[in-house]
């Protein structure tokens, strides 16, 4: 077994050499604007190797879980398609709703679950896959809070058997070497781009609706928590002060700590994952279980108020509107 993801490994490590070269010779480039937290153009579109990783699973353990796969290159083809050319907010909605659909039929949403849940499901969804990719805006976060993400799936799926360790470790294998690229103080040699951050996140909703479809508790989505509360928090600012959410922006807390506090890219994104982390083992590594919802909401409410409050200060002190 370790053979086959040594062989993995490398099979990762070569490819991602071939694209950023690939890259480099077609000017798949990342170029810096007013709302970007880089200086120079950057390749854009490593994360290409986090489906793969996942195709090459499938394609090893006998095509299981095909709808799910479909479902997943269907996403991150266009959501490529979008990092290098562009695409309407329709076509891409369309996509993504159709790749869900086919997510949700892998899992067996539609059979174990009653009808009414479906609609909340999906917005739930659509939410994470926007959230993960509006966060993937500095070096290093998406690969560390995803290595944060896998390898707590990796843990509970000892106590929750509802996933296939195999695909967790080729998915894991995939980000690692992508952070090779990625994780750097000054000038990273690649972005993930959408179709790292969307693919990502395609799959941290099937490993997070397993594990809800196993225990039935809501509260998996702890494994987000950080990333919810950024996202979240910052989509109510904007709501209310009746800005266009879909415009780019540098007003997440993860943005104003690397842009207007100055601190290293690595680490904010140590601290999001380092944070994360811990959340993830005092609330349920320790326990071997998800929390009660009573826990969650209580956490919930309290982290939203520390967030809000340090944030809000933050924001008056370096003047952002």
């Amino acid at each position: 077994m370790p053979v086959r993801y040594l062989l993995v490994f490398s099979i990762l490590a070569i490819l991602s050499l071939i694209y950023y070269r690939l890259a480099k010779s077609f000017n798949i480039v990342d170029n810096p604007n007013a709302r970007s937290s880089h200086q120079v153009p950057t390749i854009r579109g490593g994360g290409i190797l986090f489906p793969i990783s996942i195709v090459l699973w499938w394609f090893l353990m006998d095509f299981q879980n095909s709808l799910m796969v479909l479902g997943l290159v269907l996403i991150s083809a266009v959501s490529f398609w979008d990092d290098i050319r562009g695409m309407s907010r329709r076509l891409r909605i369309l996509a993504q709703l159709i790749a869900i659909l086919l997510l949700f039929a892998d899992s067996g949403v539609f059979v174990e679950l009653p009808i009414w849940a479906f609609p909340i499901l999906l917005v739930l969804t659509i939410g994470i896959l926007n959230a993960v990719n509006f966060m993937d805006g500095i070096n290093g976060i998406t690969g560390l809070y995803a290595l944060v993400f896998l390898g707590t799936v990796f843990l509970l799926d000892r106590v929750f058997p509802s996933i296939k360790e195999s695909m967790v470790l080729y998915l894991g294998i995939a980000v690692f070497v992508f952070l090779y690229y990625n994780l750097r103080n000054g000038k990273a040699l690649m972005f993930a781009g959408d179709i790292g951050s969307v693919s990502l996140a395609y799959m941290m909703v099937y490993f997070m609706l397993k594990m809800f479809l196993q225990t039935g508790n809501w509260t998996v989505v702890i494994l987000l928590f950080v990333y919810g509360a950024d996202s979240i928090g910052t989509l109510v600012q904007r709501i209310k002060k009746k800005e266009n959410i879909f415009e780019p922006h540098r007003k997440h807390l993860y943005q104003i700590m690397a842009n207007q506090m100055a601190l290293p890219h690595i680490v904010v994104a140590f601290i999001f994952a380092g944070t994360q982390c811990l959340i993830n083992y005092l609330f349920v590594l320790k326990e071997k279980s998800f929390p009660q919802t009573l826990l969650m909401l209580g956490l919930i409410f309290f982290v939203a108020a520390i967030y809000l409050f340090g944030k809000i200060k933050l924001q008056k002190k370096f003047m952002i509107d």
